[in-house]
């Protein structure tokens, strides 16, 4: 080859690389948008917009709510070896996220300061309560269930005492 058609086969190679690279980079583009808004749509935003149904809870809320749920169960089911430890290991529980509900049920200092949303706090506030009453209600049915002699200690006094209060319904 001479010295011109080593000239002629770089610059169609220079050319043809060019090409390459161009129609790579927009191919790219193409499949990078593509993924960015396939991912945006299915994947980010669901999980901060609010759904039509349930009660407007996002997929991340509910992600937490139902992860808060888990850990909840997991926490009342480990080391358990018979009924006398899950019924005190219940109203524990029950008692301890009662914690929370205590910080209010409407605007929360607490919650201004940490920045967390006002639908969100009331979405927390409103589950939590359900998990206590869930947990209370296991509590008092495997209490009632076991047939426990009715000693006057503390769980039994705190028991009765929550027993006498008038429903208004």
């Amino acid at each position: 080859m001479n010295l011109t058609q080593w000239y002629a086969v770089s610059i169609a190679a220079l050319a043809g690389l060019l090409l390459i690279l161009r129609i790579g980079s927009v191919a790219t583009t193409f499949f990078v948008a593509r993924f960015q808004y396939t991912a945006l749509k299915h994947i980010v935003y669901p999980l901060f917009v609010r759904r039509r149904y349930w009660r407007a809870v996002t997929r991340l809320q509910a992600a937490l709510l139902g992860s808060y749920f888990a850990i909840n169960g997991f926490c009342m089911g480990l080391g358990i070896r018979n009924a006398s430890e899950l019924i005190s290991r219940s109203g524990m529980m029950a008692s301890i996220n009662l914690i929370p509900l205590f910080f209010g049920g409407r605007t929360s200092t607490l919650a201004n300061f940490l920045g967390i949303s006002l639908h969100t706090y009331y979405l927390a506030h409103h589950w939590i309560g359900r998990v206590v009453i869930l947990q209370g209600l296991l509590h008092v049915g495997l209490v009632v269930a076991s047939g426990m002699p009715w000693t006057f200690n503390s769980s039994q006094i705190s028991g009765i005492s929550v027993r006498s209060i008038k429903s208004p319904f």
